[in-house]
């Protein structure tokens, strides 16, 4: 075996475990929002041409869910939460029009200043097992 065979190995094995805990946090998300807040909705990764990839997108009734979903959070993820849902209401305003857009972030691990920051950002922040800020649902 070569050392660029193994790297080759490992970074496959790694994409496919990243893949692995993201599918788990999604569906995660779904079993919470229905047995939280009664909320039936299908949590997808998508991919929208001037925007990228949203790992975190769910449209029900009249609420629509953007987000990421990192192991451990970065103050780049919650810049790029932003970006992503203001990018969606100028080139994609028919998918969330009449929409209560809540912003997601799913995550491992996040340190205090961080949660804060969140908070002031309006992004709904879940750790792996439970929610530290709360499902903002009123408007």
């Amino acid at each position: 075996y070569s050392i660029e065979n193994f790297q080759r190995r490992m970074e496959r094995g790694l994409l496919t475990t990243y893949k692995a805990v993201e599918d788990a946090a999604r569906e995660m998300f779904e079993e919470f929002l229905a047995n939280k807040y009664n909320i039936a909705v299908r949590i997808e990764k998508i991919k929208l041409e001037e925007i990228g990839e949203i790992n975190v997108f769910g449209i029900v009734d009249n609420i629509c869910f953007i987000g990421e979903i990192e192991t451990t959070a970065q103050e780049d993820t919650l810049h790029e939460i932003n970006r992503k849902s203001e990018l969606i209401f100028k080139k994609y305003p028919d998918m969330i029009k009449d929409k209560k857009v809540i912003k997601v972030l799913i995550t491992g691990r996040i340190n205090y200043e961080l949660l804060n920051k969140a908070k002031e950002m309006n992004i709904y922040v879940m750790l792996w097992d439970r929610e530290l800020i709360p499902l903002p649902l009123t408007t």
